[in-house]
């Protein structure tokens, strides 16, 4: 498996980001909005590569809900739009 340091620095100065604001804010946690996490569910939807057919010829397993394919696939996903696009969703 190839180490991608690029994803990793955007990821990592991105969750670095939101501690340091929730720290400013003298919160000791943070939450997402509703509609904020409905709106990446989206994106990720239109944005991930067809894993949907790959899990439902499968053997049943959890990774693929024991056979039942449907949104929980959303969890083995990944962002299927090139990591810039990621940047400006």
């Amino acid at each position: 498996m190839r180490f991608n340091s690029g994803e990793m620095n955007q990821q990592s100065t991105h969750v670095a980001a939101i501690i340091k604001k929730t720290i400013e804010d003298g919160a000791a946690t943070f939450e997402v909005t509703e509609a904020a996490e409905n709106g990446w569910v989206r994106t990720m939807r239109e944005k991930m590569p067809p894993i949907q057919k790959f899990l439902a010829e499968c053997t049943p397993g959890y990774l693929n809900n024991e056979g039942n394919v449907d949104e929980s696939a959303l969890r083995l996903s990944i962002y299927g739009a090139a990591r810039l696009n990621m940047r400006r969703s």
